[in-house]
Formats: structure tokens, C-alpha cells, sequence
């Protein structure tokens, strides 16, 4: 028997299934369209998925329309309650950070402490904070922060929400000081950083522990490592993003497959489902195992 409790579960969890997954990576739109040619994606857009959360809740309509009835009323007083217990950053707030010195701003990072008047601010405030401090651009101050800090929330928004979202060879230096085999979120932000501008030991690194790092967004995360890996044309990890060509997260297998493009440059543009690009690269792997070494 469906009740009202178990409908608004169901709600819940598909929504936050899909926007976890897909919400921030419409980016990776084209590269999926790459891979597979437009009328035989085989529902790697993200719109197909929603047309089908769409049909899988209009079926629990059908069944049971005044149980669903009370679960939206369940969502709506949840989220006005949300609403009004966590706000957003407000137009306000922008002029307030970026009057604030960086070591003020580095300290709020902190969420106790921010002011009392602020902690009423979604994490968003923060992401905030983190893009004046990218603005500033203010390297060694950045460093000699996230060499000093002993808080650990602090130096993973300043490792993964700022130093990394600045190309500098300081950065560079130290981020290559730091890599390790750890399978933590900074280590991978480390990692990433240096195989995006092409370090091999990285690229070894990303490779030798693919899908064990505790990364941002799930599989999502591991989306830019297998981009570094088609750029730099990586050969050695082709048998893990062949693996990733069928993987859940259908935006992962798509870049999965434009990054095996790249490494074998002469394969097929397209392919007409994922099941068929995985057997081509399954037999470009074998064919590579049986050549003689020179």
C-alpha cells in the first residue's frame, strides 16, 4: 500500500538522485552528444532522464492522486520552513565580503566564525566568500593560510573551492609537495590540479586509485580526471575508462568515451549506444596487449 510518507520518499530521493548527479554538468552535454550521435543517445541527456522521473511519478498519480496530494503538501511546508530557517546570500552580503581583508575572509571559512548575522546563510554564502578570495588572487597569502591552518573545513574550501580554481605555478609547486596515495577529497584536488596541465606522475596517480577518491559529486567528480586523461591522451588508463563507459552515471560514460576517442584517434566519431563503444575499445585494448614490445 502506498501511503503519503512512503509517496513523499520516493519524490524526495528521485529528485535528490537525479539533481546530485546531473544538476551542474549540462556542460558535458556536447561531449556526450559527441559520443553518441543526436536520435541514438540512449538517454544520456539529461532531459530524457527527466522525462523519465517524469513518466515514473505520473505512474504513482495514477495509483494513488490523494496520497501524492498529501505528500506535496508534506514538501511545501518543508520547504517554506527551509525557506525561512536558511537564506541564501543576499545582494547585500556581496558588498560586505568584498569589504572585508582576506584574512577575514579566510577565518569565515570557518562557520563558527562568522558573525552572528550571518550564520543564517545557506553554504552558498561561503562558495561566495571562496570567489572573492579567487578574485584577489593573492597566492602566497592563500599558501602560507593552508600551510598554517590546523582546521580541516578550512583547508578543504581552500584547497578545493579556491587555490584550485587558480592556475599558478606557486600552486603548481605546492600542490606537487602535497600529492599523495591518500584517497581523500584534498589528494584528489592535488591530483587533478597537476594532471589538467599535464604532470605524468599525476595522471599515474589519478589512474592508480580511478574511482577511490572520496570526490565532490560522486562519479560526477571524476568527470574532469577522465577529461585529463583523453587530453594528454593517457593510454595507460584506457582500460578504466572503458570500465566507465557503461558506468550509472551516464554523463561519465559519455566523457569516458570522448577521452578513449582521443587517446585512439583513429577510432569511429560515433557510435550508436554505449555497449557498442565499449566492445570497439575492448578489442583496440586487446589488439594493443597482443602487439610485441619493442
Amino acid at each position: 500500500m502506498w501511503t503519503g510518507r512512503r509517496l513523499f520518499a520516493q519524490v524526495f530521493g528521485e529528485c535528490s538522485e537525479f539533481f546530485s548527479v546531473y544538476g551542474c554538468q549540462y556542460a558535458n552535454e556536447n561531449g556526450c552528444r559527441q559520443a553518441w550521435p543526436p536520435g541514438k543517445q540512449t538517454g544520456l541527456i539529461a532531459e530524457d532522464l527527466i522525462n523519465v522521473k517524469l513518466s515514473v511519478l505520473m505512474m504513482t498519480v495514477e495509483r494513488s492522486k490523494s496520497q501524492l496530494l498529501s505528500a506535496w503538501v508534506v514538501v511545501v511546508i518543508l520547504l517554506s520552513l527551509f525557506g525561512t530557517a536558511c537564506r541564501s546570500s543576499e545582494p547585500s552580503d556581496a558588498a560586505r565580503i568584498h569589504a572585508r581583508t582576506s584574512p577575514e575572509l579566510v577565518a569565515w571559512l570557518d562557520w563558527e566564525q562568522l558573525p552572528e548575522d550571518l550564520k543564517d546563510r545557506d553554504p552558498a554564502f561561503v562558495g561566495d566568500v571562496c570567489r572573492e578570495l579567487v578574485a584577489r588572487r593573492e597566492v602566497d597569502f592563500l599558501l602560507a593560510s593552508f600551510n598554517s591552518s590546523t582546521n580541516d573545513l578550512v583547508r578543504k574550501w581552500l584547497v578545493r573551492d579556491v587555490l584550485y580554481r587558480i592556475d599558478d605555478r606557486r600552486i603548481y609547486s605546492e600542490f606537487a609537495r602535497h600529492m599523495d596515495d591518500k584517497e581523500t577529497e584534498e589528494s584528489y584536488c592535488y591530483a587533478l590540479y597537476l594532471a589538467e596541465r599535464g604532470d605524468t606522475a599525476a595522471l599515474a596517480t589519478l589512474n592508480r586509485h580511478y574511482f577511490q577518491y572520496t570526490a565532490e559529486g560522486g562519479s560526477t567528480g571524476w568527470i574532469p580526471a577522465v577529461e585529463a586523461f583523453g587530453k594528454y591522451k593517457y593510454r595507460p588508463a584506457a582500460s578504466n575508462l572503458v570500465e566507465s563507459i557503461e558506468a550509472a552515471n551516464l554523463l561519465l560514460g559519455g566523457a569516458s568515451c570522448s577521452a578513449l576517442q582521443e587517446i585512439y584517434i583513429d577510432s569511429p566519431r560515433h557510435f550508436a549506444n554505449p555497449a557498442e563503444a565499449q566492445n570497439y575499445f575492448l578489442k583496440r585494448l586487446s589488439e594493443s596487449a597482443n602487439e610485441p614490445h619493442r
